[in-house]
């Protein structure tokens, strides 16, 4: 199963945020990776919230796959002389579907990237909640496609679902999460649910909309 790898990583202080030299070397590692390891078509989306951070979006054969490259020499030869570039912050997995990259919904203006932390003894009630939902998210994410899996790679007892959404502007994801609330009295249980939650939106640096 193909699996989709989010990386955030910061960029380095002694740049502005909007140098050039970020994303240039970024592509660079994109080829290299397509040359010598796997062709992952990663994007590269800068947070809105905080221009600083970077989301890389990109796609694996299998975790395993992905973990075997972050072992090898090649790694180093790849991604080390970005070390100066950023700072890393985090990497997680999730399962994506056969279509790889054309699953996400990369031809929206805005991405939402969404951690919710789940607890432990609280994943039944929050998947109930979810099923009951689902076609209303799926609705109100229209004409983007939504991604909603579970995390891949938490630590043992710990769940995470992870959201990739579409939006047409700044506050359209602010908008449809309070109409939720409004309008869908199923959907408020889900927040007793969270042991936290990580809700971010970013553009597509190499596109302009």
């Amino acid at each position: 199963m193909p699996i989709l790898e989010i990386c955030l990583l910061k960029t380095s202080p002694n740049l502005p945020h909007t140098s050039p030299v970020f994303l240039s070397a970024l592509q660079k590692a994109r080829t290299l990776l397509a040359q010598k390891v796997v062709n992952t078509n990663s994007r590269f989306y800068r947070c809105i919230e905080d221009p600083s951070l970077i989301y890389i979006l990109g796609v694996w054969p299998s975790l395993a796959r992905h973990k075997e490259f972050l072992a090898s020499p090649q790694k180093a030869e790849i991604l080390d002389e970005q070390n100066e570039l950023f700072e890393f912050q985090w990497i997680i997995h999730i399962e994506i579907g056969e279509g790889g990259m054309k699953e996400l919904p990369l031809e929206a203006p805005i991405l939402g990237i969404t951690r919710l932390f789940i607890k432990g003894d609280a994943r039944e009630t929050y998947q109930e909640v979810v099923h009951r939902s689902a076609s209303v998210v799926d609705e109100g994410t229209k004409p983007f496609k939504v991604v909603k899996e579970w995390r891949i790679d938490c630590e043992e007892g710990k769940f995470e679902h992870v959201f990739v959404t579409g939006w047409v502007e700044e506050g359209s994801h602010d908008a449809f999460t309070k109409t939720m609330r409004e309008e869908h009295p199923d959907f408020a249980p889900m927040r007793d649910t969270y042991e936290g939650t990580e809700i971010k939106h970013a553009r597509d640096m190499e596109k302009s909309f």
